[in-house]
């Protein structure tokens, strides 16, 4: 995987011609140019099926899949990432996974009436073709649009998992949601939690707070690291 990584890092940078170079113990396949019209790859997504898989951004906001052979580092295709519509509302583009050789494709939606905040996956071929059927990760109840908050991820080592987390605000309340989910190369759900921390605006003002870790272990335990800040009231001093 280490070298997967590392030859498409150079077709990232443009490097030319079928060659082959040895460094040590590494070896460097040179694939095609990639030219700056078609955009730029942005994340290695992974290796499966004898084909290498990346992510390609193009301006702001058109992703698409491009898919290399992983021994001649020719570029065999690429697909425009449509994202679909559920119940009349287009999914924002999150990020791609592979999962034990599976790609998805995650997006999320928020629903105005329902004050839902929901996340899901579309399956999609090893041709870069999305799937009809969409897997539901995600429904959760949020405050509203502004204080939605987002979702995060993290693969596990074995990268036949994924953590996905949605934290988010409750001004109204003083609380903050934490919902946590584990999910198979399937994506269904190994299992699932979430926690409210209530927090003490009486003593704390301009309340912050960020994701600093999230991480999986080998036994898929799920590790996550807060950073809080906020000014105390009665001490005068910022924390």
């Amino acid at each position: 995987m280490k070298k997967v990584f590392l030859i498409l890092g150079i077709l990232v940078f443009g490097l030319t011609s079928q060659a082959q170079t040895k460094l040590e113990d590494l070896s460097f396949v040179y694939g095609e140019d990639i030219t700056d019209e078609s955009g730029k790859i942005v994340e290695m997504i992974g290796e499966a099926n004898g084909k290498i898989y990346a992510l390609n951004l193009k301006g702001k906001d058109e992703y698409s899949l491009k898919i290399f052979d992983a021994v001649k580092m020719k570029l065999l295709s690429t697909s425009l990432i449509t994202m679909p519509e559920v119940d009349d509302r287009e999914l924002e583009f999150e990020r791609v996974v592979m999962l034990d050789g599976k790609i998805y494709i995650l997006g999320s939606a928020y629903y105005r009436r329902a004050k839902t905040f929901s996340l899901v996956g579309i399956p999609i071929s090893d041709k870069g073709v999305p799937a009809k059927d969409l897997i539901k990760l995600f429904d959760t109840q949020v405050e509203n649009k502004s204080n939605r908050g987002d979702f995060y991820f993290k693969e596990s080592p074995d990268e036949k998992a994924i953590g996905i987390m949605q934290a988010s605000m409750f001004e109204k309340e003083d609380m903050m949601q934490y919902e946590v989910k584990l999910f198979d190369s399937s994506l269904k759900t190994i299992f699932s939690t979430s926690e409210k921390v209530v927090v003490d605006e009486d003593n704390k003002k301009d309340y912050e707070f960020s994701i600093s870790d999230f991480d999986i272990n080998m036994s898929r335990d799920v590790s996550i690291v807060i950073n809080e800040g906020w000014r105390d009231r009665k001490k005068k001093e910022k924390i």
